[in-house]
C-alpha cells in the first residue's frame, strides 16, 4: 500500500509498502515544498523500487528512480530479481533526464 501525506513543513511525502517480517520496503521520496507543484507522478514499482516524475517548463519532464538493492542476506534470485526490475524501470523512462538514487 502507497502512502502519500504532507509533513509538518509540507513536503510532500510518498512512502511504498514494507514487506511483513522482512526488512526490505518502505522505499520513499521527500519532496520539498518549494517544488512539489512540479511533481507529475508517482509510482511505487516494488518495495525496492520507486519512481518520481517532475515537469517542468524549461527542463521538460525528469524521471526520477528510487531503489536499494537487495542485502547480502537476500537469496541470489531476489537479487537477480531486483536488478532486472531496476533497468527495466530506468530503461521505461521515456525522458532525457533520468536520475538514479538509492543504493
Amino acid at each position: 500500500m502507497e502512502t502519500i501525506r504532507k509533513t509538518d513543513h509540507n513536503e510532500l511525502l510518498t512512502t511504498g509498502a514494507k514487506v511483513d517480517r522482512k526488512n526490505i520496503g518502505g522505499v520513499e521520496f521527500l519532496v520539498n515544498s518549494t517544488v512539489h507543484h512540479l511533481v507529475d507522478s508517482h509510482k511505487i514499482i516494488s518495495p525496492r523500487v520507486a519512481v518520481l516524475r517532475l515537469k517542468t517548463k524549461d527542463q521538460g519532464t525528469i524521471f526520477i528512480i528510487n531503489g536499494y538493492a537487495s542485502t547480502s542476506t537476500s537469496t541470489e534470485e531476489e537479487k537477480e530479481g531486483f536488478y532486472k526490475l531496476f533497468e527495466r524501470t530506468v530503461n521505461d523512462g521515456k525522458t532525457y533526464y533520468k536520475v538514479v538514487i538509492g543504493t
